[in-house]
């Protein structure tokens, strides 16, 4: 009765051995297979889109990226441009008061 459990074990030893190698050559196999199919999901190129977001076609969206401050002579304020489509904008800003208005600017012509 000892020797055919002993020939069992063994059987079960070989049998898990034999499964872990099938496990670990189908898994190595389907990594292969799913490098060679990220190969084939590539994107084609769409230029037509990219050039949406040239710099050129962005400028015409994107006045201002950035505020440049004009400080005032007296205190902390300062005022800054801002461009959009619809023309130029401006605002002062106290950050002392953590405040920002917007106001505009009049421009007298004088003859002569």
């Amino acid at each position: 009765m000892k020797l055919n459990s002993l020939k069992f074990l063994d059987y079960i030893n070989f049998r898990n051995k034999k499964i872990i190698f099938i496990l670990i050559l189908s898994i190595s196999f389907s990594a292969t297979k799913a490098q060679e199919t990220g190969k084939d999901l590539t994107p084609t190129p769409n230029y037509r889109a990219a050039a949406k977001f040239s710099p050129k076609n962005l400028g015409k969206l994107v006045h201002s990226t950035s505020v440049r401050p004009n400080w005032l002579k007296s205190g902390n304020r300062f005022w800054y441009q801002y461009k959009t489509t619809e023309g130029s904008k401006y605002y002062i800003v106290d950050p002392d008061n953590k405040k920002k208005k917007s106001f505009l600017i009049t421009i007298k012509w004088h003859n002569g």
